[in-house]
């Protein structure tokens, strides 16, 4: 319709340009405003709101765009299909025209437009007053903070957690060299070959590690000890463990019960050279270093080398330094709490008779709990009270590796989205579509199932998801949802999907998401109220 109207005030154009004779000549500009103008009227005659009446009443709009009255903003919100609404009254001034014509100012309306809805995890930008970005942004929700380019661009090697970055000029300076100085390498030498990847320190690794380590400090502790009963486990200490602690403080020269960076230079070329595996050598500092401060204390040196290396130091420590308090003390704290403050809001745990969580909790909304803990449940999605209570009986959802629960959810609805748009186009197909979504999502998933089993025997190889593969829609934020969805799908890592592995991998009923079921929240969320007072 456009097309047939911009070609119209084209040739209604080119005769009145004829008919002005040799004599009266028009420039440019002036052909231009006359199309413009014309392709103007023809477009606005398909609109029905008419606004020829209207007495002049200027508003500004949300565009920073001043409108002669709210007709001719309706107008332009319904016929040009514009996102404005009225600012305020009256015309717009020249800043309010700068700010609302940026990309910075544009793209925070629209996420405070979204944040208005129940959704989480919402990033809404910083704007300065003259419309740019801001050089300092940050992401409330997962506590992430960066440094950015007027133009709104991350800069890279700036994003700390829990606290402000710094966002200095020289840091830039140094990076853009660092950039510079990695492309000047590769001129004049060709194709570059790849890099081969470092093997990760896994878990069986680690505990090898520490056994070798052990026993290289161990035959060391032989030779420097005299005492024989020094060599010999006693009844709260074990010879490994008193090997650890020896050479924790034959490495502590001043006795501070502090490894710095001066005392562990030594151990640290020795260990790269002679302790295998590699990948845990290269990283045996870091790895002891649990708090990330550079020193490593001599709780961190005992549980780094613990050889049972099952589990995480630092998450050991943190049980050790935290003791959580039991479900009846957190009780009765919370209502003295709210008898102090009844209409603070408190959040009041349910307890069973032996000192335990309750399975399900309530404080607006209901959720499920671990009993130990009081700690809400992933992959059990919370509900209004009013609504009734969960069901707590449920197993909970498989996490994706690289993919969390929010961007799995996204995901997957585009993924069933389009499974469904396909077997919708399939005139061959026998389906019927219901307003049962969920019922929707199932058919899709089996038809699609059926597509791509070409030699119909209820599994899905290689050769059969390899064009499949292509076609899996791959947004920029659910990327890596996207390379590892077909590993997720094969649990029992046989190469070969069958139809129950393919359905409860797209299944998307009973996903562990906080849904609410109202328009908007109001007061504080339940949610971290538990998690500031357990943690």
């Amino acid at each position: 319709m456009y097309r047939f109207c911009w070609i119209l005030s084209c040739l209604v154009l080119f005769l009145a340009v004829g008919s002005q004779g040799a004599d009266s000549t028009l420039t440019r500009s002036d052909i231009q405003a006359q199309g413009k103008n014309l392709f103007r009227a023809l477009s606005n005659s398909n609109c029905k709101i008419d606004c020829s009446r209207k007495k002049y009443r200027p508003v500004c709009g949300s565009d920073g765009v001043t409108y002669k009255h709210r007709c001719e903003l309706k107008r332009a919100k319904r016929c040009d299909k514009k996102k404005v609404k009225v600012k305020r009254k009256g015309p717009c001034s020249p800043t309010e025209v700068v700010q609302s014509s940026s990309d910075c100012v544009r793209e925070r309306n629209e996420a405070l437009e979204i944040a208005r809805r129940p959704t989480f995890g919402v990033y809404i930008p910083e704007c300065n007053t003259d419309g740019t970005y801001a050089g300092r942004q940050c992401h409330v929700t997962s506590g992430f903070c960066w440094c950015a380019t007027p133009d709104g661009k991350p800069i890279e090697g700036t994003p700390v957690r829990g606290k402000d970055p710094s966002c200095g000029g020289t840091k830039k300076r140094r990076q853009t060299r660092k950039r510079n100085r990695g492309k000047g390498k590769g001129k004049g030498k060709g194709k570059s070959k790849k890099k081969k990847r470092r093997k990760n320190c896994k878990t069986a690794d680690k505990e090898k590690f520490n056994q070798n380590i052990v026993q290289v400090f161990t035959d060391e502790y032989k030779r420097a000890v005299v005492d024989p009963l020094a060599l010999t486990p006693d009844k709260n200490k074990t010879l490994a463990q008193k090997v650890i602690e020896w050479k924790f403080d034959q490495l502590d020269k001043n006795k501070d019960e502090i490894l710095k960076r001066r005392e562990t230079r030594t151990i640290k070329r020795m260990v790269r050279k002679l302790i295998q595996p590699k990948a845990c050598a290269r990283m045996f500092l870091e790895y002891c270093d649990s708090d990330g401060d550079r020193m490593i204390k001599k709780k961190e040196w005992t549980y780094c080398l613990n050889t049972n290396a099952s589990s995480n130091p630092s998450k050991k420590i943190e049980e050790l330094d935290v003791k959580r308090k039991s479900c009846l003390e957190e009780r009765a704290s919370s209502l003295s709490a709210q008898s102090a403050d009844p209409n603070g809001g408190i959040y009041i745990p349910q307890c069973t008779s032996d000192d335990k969580y309750s399975i399900v909790q309530c404080h607006k909304y209901c959720w499920c709990a671990d009993p130990e803990t009081g700690l809400p449940l992933k992959g059990i999605k919370a509900i209004l009270k009013s609504n009734g209570y969960p069901n707590c009986n449920i197993t909970a959802e498989r996490p994706m590796p690289g993919c969390p629960f929010i961007k799995k959810a996204r995901f997957l609805t585009s993924l069933l989205n389009m499974f469904v748009a396909e077997m919708q186009n399939d005139s061959t197909a026998s389906h019927s579509f219901t307003d049962n979504k969920g019922l929707d999502f199932e058919n899709g998933a089996r038809w699609k199932f059926k597509d791509l089993d070409k030699n119909n025997n209820m599994n899905l190889d290689r050769r059969e998801v390899k064009q499949f593969r292509k076609l899996i829609p791959r947004q920029k934020d659910t990327r890596k949802c996207s390379r590892t969805f077909l590993r997720y799908c094969d649990q029992n890592t046989n190469k070969k999907i069958s139809l129950d592995e393919w359905l409860s991998c797209t299944k998307l009923s009973d996903f562990g998401l906080i849904v609410s079921e109202s328009p908007r929240r109001t007061g504080k969320n339940p949610l971290r109220i538990l998690k500031a007072k357990l943690t």
